[in-house]
């Protein structure tokens, strides 16, 4: 880049920049220069009109990268292909305690019985003891706390799956995240500067496109992928046909105590509520805005997970891949 071109990249989001007949503008407003790495545009697929490039690495398990080690950002991994006799994957039940966990609550509602639809409720997560501003707006008559197990206090997790005995591939999806100070034209979040040069060399470039959860149905998902990427991938998320984990809780669940405040700072209370393994709902004696809540673990959990195995498995039934998607990619390197 020339010396007059980094001058004036100074120029903010607002004022933008000129450097060799392009606009620039980006999000820093202290610096903004033209990306030095790739610019990533939105791919068209004629049967969805105009779709997010997805970044994915598609390899054998135990090969993937991390998306941070090339400045992206982890979505999820999917899965490949089924093994020819593929088996279910163990039961791993294993504690979910409040310390890493989501909490559910709401903070307005007309009513304790309007309160409990979970229509309109607030998700939180750890780490606790830090304020929560709400932003809310209108009043609230009433205060809800549904109980924070939105999942049980055991639980099998499916991404300790042992894939080599079900799928033959794995896919790790990332996102990039667009530079402050850097940018691909007039508009600072689009195209996408991919700074890593080594992202096009191991990840393939994809526009995806939804499939049924009973699986792929051929008739769903023509046509076939557009000649810019050509490489049909489908990948799943999940497997029917192996039931669901019975995983018992043996021991005392966690208690949480959660303050409701008016302002955002979390410095003018209005009421705190102590919770266990049942809903609280209080009715508040005037109508007040809830700017801000604070969360407490009072009492960790304690006990046990009991495996008690897999249940639901119909008799015959086989093994199929659910959840998937089709991604239509250009080859890593391409």
């Amino acid at each position: 880049m020339t010396a007059a071109c980094a001058l004036l990249g100074l120029a903010g989001v607002l004022l933008g920049s000129s450097c060799g007949g392009k606009e620039l503008r980006c999000f820093s407003d202290e610096r903004c220069e033209p990306c030095p790495g790739h610019c990533l545009e939105d791919g068209a697929w004629d049967a969805v009109g105009s779709v997010y490039q997805d970044i994915v690495w598609v390899g054998e398990l135990g090969e993937e990268p991390t998306c941070e080690e090339y400045g992206l950002v982890h979505l999820e991994d999917l899965w490949l292909e089924l093994q020819d006799d593929p088996s279910c994957p163990p039961c791993r039940c294993e504690r979910t305690d409040c310390t890493n966990r989501s909490v559910r609550f709401r903070s307005s509602a007309s009513s304790c019985e309007e309160a409990d639809d979970s229509e309109g409720t607030t998700y939180m997560s750890s780490p606790w003891d830090a304020c929560e501003p709400l932003g809310e707006d209108g009043t609230s008559t009433s205060v809800t706390v549904p109980w924070y197990d939105v999942l049980p206090a055991c639980t099998s997790r499916e991404d300790l799956y042992q894939p080599r005995e079900t799928w033959k591939r794995k896919a790790r999806l990332c996102r990039a995240m667009q530079p402050r100070e850097y940018s691909c034209g007039d508009l600072p979040n689009y195209p996408m500067c991919l700074l890593d040069h080594r992202i096009l060399d191991n990840f393939r470039l994809c526009v995806s496109r939804a499939v049924p959860p009973s699986g792929p149905d051929e008739g769903v998902m023509e046509p076939l992928c557009p000649s810019e990427f050509p490489e049909r991938l489908d990948m799943y998320k999940s497997l029917a046909g192996c039931g669901t984990c019975d995983c018992g809780f043996d021991g005392d669940p966690c208690s949480m105590e959660f303050s409701f405040y008016r302002d955002q700072a979390c410095s003018d209370l209005v009421v705190t509520q102590t919770l266990t393994t049942e809903s609280v709902c209080t009715d508040l004696a005037e109508p007040v805005a809830i700017g801000g809540v604070k969360l407490h673990v009072l009492a960790e959990g304690h006990g046990d997970c009991t495996n008690h195995g897999r249940v639901g498995i119909a008799e015959g039934e086989k093994i199929k891949p659910t959840w998937g998607q089709t991604f239509c990619c250009k080859p890593a390197g391409s």
